[in-house]
């Protein structure tokens, strides 16, 4: 069965019906997806075009027939006198309205990988989702105008399916403004996805692309929600240890016991310490943090309060804290100023370990997951009452639940690695 491009309106196609929900390339550079309705058009016009052959041939062979009789009962010298046939009157079914043609992206909107989808205007819907891993494409021209730090979240409205986000890429006339890789989740309830984009220039009336790249949860589709883009977050803090030795801006603060160390290398902040001792890294905060994370592997660690923690400090010394302490009942372990140690969550993998302090609404929320799991666990909210201002530290590494460096009273355990790979903060 063939159809035609309905974006050139030029170049015909063979399909069959188990092409239907595939994506088709044209060779006029444009993508689409080959769906139901646009099958049973061409299959419907394939089918008029058959009765109307049939049709004609009947109306042509009742002619000839005619015209024999007449002639056959025609006497000798008999001039002939011409007689319009009685009028053939056939019952064609009308033809289905055109389907309007697939909207294709501006052509100067230039970056879409061969097979993306292309989203009507920023929002998705289960016929957008795909059961392998795909890429989307948005035309995000409207709302990305100018030069700033842009949040990016995918909020879900409805359906059943998770959708793991795995990078957020902003291009313009084919080049790479900004982008921001790490794993989240969005749909199906998940929630605080963030991708975050710092743009140092953008050309002024010309077409901007946002890629996603997504991966459906066990290949499920049944998903909807929108994209929604706002200026103003700030990158606050970006670190990912690459170096040979400690970035500018940190300081450290380790033990005096033997064998302890903090220092950058194998392309990672490492703590050498021994339970119960402390080693670390501090690096100040501008004013407005939001959201704070941090990815680390815990190596051989047997830390339980001391474990390897994500640690913010207000001005007046007040702390929210979350550790790592598989070694301990539960693995992961949050203390607030003022409140109580709170111990929750599960190991519900290997791996690297990301730890989050999120300030929303006057609360905060403490996360933790497993870099192959699928999803942020919620370990303990408080609220930011008690807090004023913004916290102006973040502290990495085996800490105690005060400003002043120092061991605990127990006596010190067996000796561990720790790394960190990278902490990120943004803010307003």
């Amino acid at each position: 069965m063939k159809i035609i491009c309905p974006v050139c309106r030029k170049h015909p196609f063979t399909v069959e019906a188990s092409q239907v929900g595939k994506d088709l390339a044209c060779p006029c550079g444009s993508a689409f997806t080959l769906d139901q309705e646009m099958y049973d058009s061409a299959s419907n016009r394939r089918l008029l075009m058959g009765m109307a052959v049939v049709v004609s041939v009947l109306v042509v062979c009742g002619l000839a027939a005619l015209i024999m009789l007449m002639g056959g009962g025609k006497k000798k010298g008999q001039v002939d006198r011409p007689s319009a046939p009685a009028p053939v009157v056939v019952a064609v079914p009308a033809a289905p309205a055109p389907k309007p043609p697939v909207k294709a992206p501006a052509a100067a909107l230039v970056g879409i990988p061969p097979g993306a989808i292309v989203l009507p205007g920023l929002a998705w819907s289960s016929s957008n989702v795909r059961k392998s891993p795909f890429v989307w494409a948005a035309d995000a021209t409207a709302c990305i105008t100018r030069p700033g730090s842009y949040a990016v979240r995918l909020n879900g409205s409805s359906g059943k399916a998770r959708l793991q986000i795995r990078h957020v890429t902003a291009m313009q006339d084919g080049a790479v403004l900004a982008s921001d890789e790490h794993d989240e989740w969005a749909g199906a309830g998940a929630a605080g996805n963030a991708f975050m984009l710092k743009i140092d220039a953008v050309r002024s009336g010309r077409p901007l692309l946002l890629l996603f790249e997504v991966s459906p949860f066990l290949g499920m589709t049944d998903s909807a929600g929108e994209v929604v883009i706002r200026e103003g977050p700030a990158m606050l803090l970006q670190e990912t240890f690459a170096g040979t030795s400690m970035p500018a801006g940190w300081t450290v603060a380790c033990s005096s016991r033997p064998g302890t160390a903090v220092d950058v290398s194998d392309g990672c902040l490492t703590l050498r310490a021994a339970a119960n001792v402390h080693a670390y890294a501090e690096h100040s905060l501008a004013p407005g943090l939001t959201t704070i994370e941090c990815r680390m592997n815990r190596k051989n660690d047997n830390g339980g309060s001391w474990g390897p923690a994500l640690c913010l400090f207000w001005p007046d010394g007040k702390l929210a804290r979350i550790n790592v302490r598989p070694a301990y009942g539960a693995p992961f372990g949050v203390d607030v100023s003022g409140s109580k140690h709170t111990e929750g969550g599960k190991l519900s993998g290997g791996g690297d370990i990301r730890l989050r302090i999120r300030l929303e609404g006057g609360q905060m929320f403490f996360d933790a997951r497993m870099e192959d799991a699928n999803d942020w666990q919620l370990i303990a909210t408080c609220s930011g009452a008690a807090f004023n201002g913004s916290p102006d530290r973040v502290r990495l590494g085996k800490t105690p639940t005060s400003e002043k460096p120092g061991d605990a009273g127990a006596a010190p355990g067996s000796d561990g690695v720790v790394h960190y790979l990278m902490v990120v903060a943004y803010g307003m």
